[in-house]
């Protein structure tokens, strides 16, 4: 029943088609502004898209994508072109004024081979440190931020002419980690930009971002990803049907969430709950602690993944029973299972039952012994789902 982690999925579908034509229309057009603030939910791509538009405005030939072809682009297939310019979190509050730590320069190489290999990348350089130094433990800890060094050094540098192209271009991955102060030693350069420099900030969280610096940026936002798309991009990059489609329902719209559920084989997952609720529906005492003892063998079946995916099979059963047509479902190859349940069990109240197994899912966050969560989620499911039809 354990789940094995598989071999690595790389998804390089960008979506977000709109704004990105948005963006190579400002280039098309020349009318590109000095700073942009790429936001939006984790995972959705937006230092995918970001890394795409600078591309494009590095790009000696752009059209309404980079040529692929001059020297500019040669240089950017590794990210490694000495005008584009990665800013990313790199140190704890604590050193905010100290330069960056000897593993620095090594984290930012492997940030730009795995932002080259995957789009969809952390950028955290706290998750690339490979030292095991007391400041990197802290860092790692904690989570690390964009320091007021790393302003500085970014507004020394944006400054000068750019080295081989026509301008340069600064990507601030994660800007809302930035640190108030490393913001506000920012607004310099947002108030005065130097006419060859380009800024790309990206956030998941806006009010994190001063208004002042927001207002300065020219906004694109960006939504999460719809459940069909995260499933197609799954799919294209060779994960089973089966597994993008419970991956893209958990997914939250983050194809980097559902990337990590691809990898995690949530066919294994789903078997798991679907066994569970059906042992909660015709609940018998020997059977329930069977089925937990069976469950516990592996405690990553008790993640929040779990408890979602239980949630979303019994949300999809309350819309197939209250007859509501203009529902999408969350897992569309299971309608004729979804459908049995609910023919089998006319009186159930799916609402109950979703609301048993939220419950369950924050007493398992909460810390509660996981024995006494599944059992009290099964006796909780067997009265919501009431009696089993005779017909």
């Amino acid at each position: 029943m354990a789940r094995a982690r598989k071999e690595s999925t790389i998804v390089h579908w960008l979506g977000h088609a709109d704004a990105r034509a948005r963006l190579a229309a400002t280039v098309a057009n020349e009318r590109t502004a000095h700073a942009y603030l790429i936001s939006g939910p984790e995972g959705i791509g937006k230092s995918a898209v970001a890394l795409e538009f600078a591309r494009l405005l590095l790009c000696d030939r752009p059209t309404d994508v980079p040529c692929h072809d001059c020297p500019q682009c040669s240089a950017l297939r590794t990210l490694h072109h000495p005008d584009l310019h990665l800013i990313a979190p790199s140190g704890s509050p604590k050193d905010s004024d100290t330069p960056g730590s000897e593993t620095f320069a090594k984290e930012m190489v492997k940030l730009r081979e795995q932002l080259t290999l995957n789009p969809y990348a952390a950028s955290d350089l706290a998750d690339l440190s490979s030292s095991e130094s007391k400041a990197a433990r802290k860092k790692s800890a904690t989570g690390s931020r964009i320091r007021v060094a790393d302003s500085r050094e970014l507004l020394h540098n944006a400054y000068r002419r750019p080295f081989q192209a026509q301008r340069a271009v600064y990507v601030i991955l994660n800007a809302d980690t930035m640190l108030r102060e490393a913001q506000n030693a920012l607004l310099k350069l947002l108030e005065e930009p130097p006419a060859s420099a380009t800024l790309l900030l990206t956030a998941s969280n806006l009010q994190a971002v001063l208004p002042t610096v927001r207002s300065r940026c020219q906004p694109v936002r960006l939504q999460a990803n719809s459940a069909q798309e995260v499933r197609e991009a799954l799919h294209g990059a060779g994960v089973a049907e089966r597994a993008a489609e419970l991956a893209a329902a958990l997914s939250g719209g983050s194809i980097r969430r559902a990337v990590a559920f691809a990898e995690m084989e949530p066919e294994v997952l789903e078997q798991a709950a679907v066994d569970f609720l059906a042992m909660s529906a015709v609940l018998a005492p020997e059977k329930v602690q069977e089925q937990v003892q069976k469950m516990l063998e592996d405690v990553s079946f008790l993640d929040d993944a779990f408890f979602e995916l239980m949630a979303l099979f019994l949300s999809d059963a309350a819309a197939c029973s209250a007859s509501l047509k203009n529902s999408e479902p969350h897992f569309p190859s299971q309608a004729a299972r979804i459908q049995k349940l609910s023919a089998a069990y006319p009186q159930a109240s799916f609402g109950k039952a979703i609301e048993a197994v939220d419950r369950a899912a924050s007493a398992r966050a909460a810390g509660y012994t996981p024995a006494l969560v599944l059992t009290a989620m099964a006796i909780e499911l067997h009265r919501a789902l009431g009696p089993r039809s005779r017909a």
